[in-house]
């Protein structure tokens, strides 16, 4: 089964990931997951999380 796209007008079945800035202040981001066409946000990733868990295998490859 094909993931689509939840805007009922879409449809499409593409989706590309976009790193933006919160709003509230501090340097954090996040990896939107959304439609390649129409833009709708189906995804959130902790950008954060990511990094840290990259950090931490890089410390344990060196060790």
């Amino acid at each position: 089964m094909q993931s689509t796209c939840p805007n009922m007008k879409c449809g499409n079945t593409a989706f590309e990931s976009q790193e933006v800035k919160l709003t509230n202040g501090n340097n954090h981001y996040v990896l939107l997951i959304q439609c390649d066409k129409c833009g709708c946000v189906v995804g959130v990733i902790d950008n954060g999380g990511v990094n840290a868990i990259l950090k931490q295998l890089r410390e344990r490859k060196d060790n």
